[in-house]
């Protein structure tokens, strides 16, 4: 079983209301096996729930709610998934890059500036079909999962560069 797993607000920008039906195309193909797990909370709880009950995606996807630290679930993650309508700069997408997790993000404007399709993370159609085609694509390519765990970990993800310069300054 395939582990997916996105933390965020549950609010229109995330687009949480769409994985059900993302996970219903995926499930549609036959072939993979995979939970959906979020973490996370906010005023589209309910839409989310009431819209996993209408695909009837209740066991492939499963809100785990608040969560003080999301770093253990991003690490027994198998590929981590940002399906956002906007965003500015995803901190948790950079969090499971330096955990050196696949990453998938919908095509939001702005996410070709964190993510550099087919290198550190994949970036798929914005549309539900399209999106779970490319989560399904990456979970059955092993190969390019591997390509881009050991580019993550060639590649520093982290701020500590930064904060040096920072302090030099000072």
């Amino acid at each position: 079983m395939i582990r997916l797993l996105s933390v965020g607000r549950f609010s229109h920008a995330k687009n949480y209301d769409n994985v059900p039906d993302i996970s219903r195309c995926m499930v549609e193909t036959g072939a993979v096996d995979f939970r959906w797990f979020i973490i996370g909370y906010g005023p589209d709880e309910q839409l989310i729930r009431s819209k996993m009950a209408e695909a009837g995606m209740e066991d492939h996807v499963i809100i785990l709610g608040k969560r003080l630290n999301p770093y253990p679930y991003i690490k027994a993650c198998d590929i981590y998934v940002q399906p956002s309508r906007y965003e500015g700069k995803s901190v948790t997408v950079r969090e499971a890059q330096m955990l050196f997790k696949p990453v998938v993000v919908t095509n939001y404007p702005t996410a070709s500036s964190q993510i550099k399709d087919g290198k550190d993370g994949v970036i798929v159609p914005m549309d539900n079909q399209g999106c779970a085609e490319g989560i399904v694509n990456l979970i059955r390519d092993k190969a390019k999962q591997e390509e881009i765990i050991e580019y993550l970990k060639t590649h520093d993800y982290g701020n500590e560069a930064e904060v040096e310069k920072l302090y030099e300054m000072l």
